[in-house]
């Protein structure tokens, strides 16, 4: 993807090599023009699509995904996926903390962006907590008992290269999560 014509999936001129066939394997890098497809999508058993740190897809109808679709993060930035419609398979999102063992790389708040997470993240992550409003307190969970739209405090294995995988499917409905107040009364 070069978006160098529009953000038109279809258009010829914003791919390097022609428009990806279903036999394709596909990388989004960043551009100007941030892909847009109107229709469904699906990746193959033998597909994949990558959508590197900064770039981004738009797709207004469904996704089918049997094969491997990925989306990855800097520190500073990552990839993007919107569905507008229905999507069925897996996704993964690497996660990139800042790797080290020093007192500030151990400790991250970060949420997940899939419905259930199956990836333990062995020999990357060594504790997961979530703050309990009603205790005042963290609570220990795993990273795999994780929910989506909610913030937990991650600490990395020393030998951790800093990139934590979310697999799962994708968030593409609104969420309701609870939320609480640290004042008495209302504010205006």
């Amino acid at each position: 993807w070069t978006g160098a014509v529009s953000s038109d999936w279809s258009d010829a001129g914003n791919w390097t090599a022609g428009v990806p066939g279903s036999w394709t394997l596909t990388e989004i890098q960043p551009s100007a023009n941030t892909p847009l497809l109107n229709g469904s999508f699906s990746v193959g058993t033998d597909g994949s699509l990558s959508i590197v740190p900064g770039a981004g897809l738009t797709l207004n109808g469904d996704l089918v995904n049997d094969g491997q679709l990925t989306l990855g993060s800097t520190l500073a930035t990552s990839g993007s996926l919107i569905v507008t419609g229905n999507s069925t398979g897996n996704i993964t999102y690497n996660r990139q903390l800042k790797p080290g063992s020093d007192a500030t790389s151990d400790w991250h708040l970060a949420a997940p962006p899939v419905a259930t997470n199956s990836d333990a993240n062995t020999g990357k992550v060594n504790a997961v907590f979530e703050w309990s409003e009603t205790s005042g307190l963290w609570n220990a969970t795993a990273i795999t008992s994780a929910l989506p739209g909610h913030g937990y405090n991650i600490r990395q294995e020393d030998g951790s290269d800093g990139v934590i995988s979310f697999t799962g499917p994708i968030v593409n409905s609104d969420l309701t999560v609870a939320a609480s107040s640290p004042y008495a009364d209302a504010i205006a």
